[in-house]
Parts: structure tokens; sequence; C-alpha cells
């Protein structure tokens, strides 16, 4: 059990952890703090009370210390009414694989966890409120309960749980997901090991890999959906945009320089890139959301070009030095 003084007006405070007794109780004392106004918290197996027996931060009610000590600031778990959030697992092939189910209050903070093996029911108990709730497997994409019953891949997607009374979820079905896999190697192709390889979703990370002593990595248990692909060491660096579409996903990397740009006309949706000195094509890159990215280059002169649909084209040349180059068609 953990105890925390927190400013209510000017931050700062204290934290203390607590051992409770044989009937679960224990006695508590917070010293050295200022002459202020304080939050009181309370934590325990996930369950935060705020002083006077709320779980809400917002409705907490301030101790003032402007006079000196605090009266008895008494916290009480077990006058708590609880309830039971329960549910089902399904889609796992291994029955000996650990599931964990979590919920979390974005509101009060209180969270609760089980973990359980395979296809198995689970069940939290937790204060009223309003949950989320969220299923982590390894091997398996990382999933979140929605209003449908059917899971969602992205965190802000999961759909608030109203925790009044006991409430059974249902069968929530796992996917195994898809994969991401290939080689890390220098811009002469030498195969790199010891390289992370960061795979980004647009909220954030999903996954990550270090390849191993033969250059390979291998990221599973990722949704269908857009991606950014992102490795790097000292000599270089490597960044994609990459979509999985119910298929597993076979990517080499080179690591390289990188040209990147915006390009503020929407007519143009292709920038093609030529070597500068004998006019060889290198690579074409599409134009999304007014951005393109060349990775894996070498260091040298180039011409880039940027193309509409129907043929039109406007051209700029850009020297690359440096791991990372900018060259914007505005």
């Amino acid at each position: 059990m953990y105890l925390t003084a927190s400013g209510a007006t000017a931050g700062g405070g204290k934290t203390i952890s607590l051992q409770t007794d044989g009937n679960g109780s224990a006695d508590y004392e917070i010293g050295g703090l200022e002459n202020e106004a304080y939050i009181v918290i309370a934590a325990a197996s996930g369950v935060i009370l705020v002083y006077d027996q709320q779980t809400e931060w917002a409705e907490g009610t301030p101790v003032d210390l402007s006079g000196g000590s605090a009266g008895d600031i008494s916290f009480d778990f077990g006058a708590l009414e609880m309830h039971t959030l329960s549910g089902t697992l399904s889609g796992l092939a291994d029955e000996n694989t650990r599931v964990r189910v979590y919920v979390w209050d974005e509101a009060s903070w209180v969270t609760g966890s089980e973990t359980v093996l395979g296809n198995q029911t689970f069940s939290v108990e937790l204060p009223a409120g309003n949950y989320k709730l969220g299923v982590s497997a390894e091997g398996y994409a990382e999933a979140y309960h929605s209003d449908t019953n059917a899971m969602v891949y992205d965190r802000p997607d999961a759909t608030p749980i109203s925790l009044d009374e006991d409430a059974d979820m249902g069968t929530l079905s796992l996917s195994q997901g898809y994969s991401i896999s290939g080689t890390v190697q220098d811009s002469a192709g030498a195969l790199l090991a010891g390289i992370s390889v960061e795979v980004y979703s647009e909220n954030g990370v999903c996954a990550n890999w270090v390849s191993d002593s033969s250059g390979a990595y291998e990221i599973a248990g990722l949704p269908n959906g857009e991606y950014t692909v992102i490795a790097s060491n000292d000599e270089g660096m490597y960044e994609n945009q990459v979509e999985i579409a119910s298929a597993d996903l076979m990517l080499d990397i080179a690591l390289g320089v990188i040209l990147r740009g915006s390009v503020s006309d929407a007519a143009f949706t292709m920038v093609k890139l030529f070597e500068a000195e004998n006019g060889d094509f290198v690579a074409e890159a599409p134009v999304e959301d007014g951005a393109y990215i060349f990775p894996g280059l070498e260091l040298g002169d180039y011409a880039v070009v940027a193309v509409t649909e129907s043929g039109v084209e406007k051209a700029l040349s850009v020297s690359i030095t440096d791991i990372e180059n900018m060259m914007d068609f505005n």
C-alpha cells in the first residue's frame, strides 16, 4: 500500500509505503510537509482512494496544513462497493500462452488486471467507474475492447465500460496478427547484428526487435494497418512507411542516408530520384499527406523530380552530405 500527499496548488509532496497487519489495516504518518493544502491519496491493489473516500482526484477534499498537523485522515477500502468485470478469451492456439487482461480508468487512475493461461475466463474486481479493457499476449496483437464487442488495436479506440454492477464482457477473441521480417544491412550489403528495428503505428511504438547475429529480425503480432519502420546506427538510418494487409510482410532494411521533404502542391503525387552525374534512375516514392521519403541512400548529388498524374514535372537538385536530409517542393 502507498500513500501520497500531493500539493493541491503549489505541487510537490511526499509518498510513503505501508505494510498492513493481519487485518489489512495500517497506521501512517507523513512528515516534512509544508504548511499548505494537500490532496492525500491511498493506493492498494490497483485501487486508489482520494480523501475523503473518493476515487477521482477532482472530487478529493484538500487537507489544510496551514495550521500545522491535520487530524485523523483515514481511508476505508472495505467500504467501497466492488463489482466484477469478467469474460472469456478465445483465439489462442496454445493453451499455455500467458495472457494479461488489464483494466484502467483514465479519470481516477484505478487499475486492475489478471493473468490467465490460454482460452480461459478472467475476472477483475473493481469499484464502480468507467473503465477500458486491454488484452496482451506474446505473439498476438495487443487488443482493446470496443462497444461492438469486437477487439480494436489502437488504444484510443477502446470504448469505456460503465461498471455500476457486475458485468460479463462475453467472448473476447484475439488475433495472432501478422509480422514484418527481413534482414538489416549496411549500404554495402553487409548484414548487421544488434540493430534495433522499431515499428510505430500512428499512436506510438507498437513493437521493436534487435537483429540477430545473421542480421535477421521479426516483429510479430501486428494487426492490419499502416506503420512506420525505423532503424539506425552511427553510420546510417532507415525509415519507411509500410502497410500490412492481411499478410506477413518481408522487408529488408538497408541503412544509409535519408532524403525527405514536403510537397505543397497536391497535384504532385509521385517523387522520383535520379543520380545527378549520369541521370540514372534511383527510386520513386509516393507523396502521402504532402510528404515523401527516400530511405537507404548513399551520399552524393541527386536530381529530385516531383511528378503529377498527367506527367507534369518539377525538378530540384540536392547534395546529400548528412545522414538525414531535407528537400521541399514549395
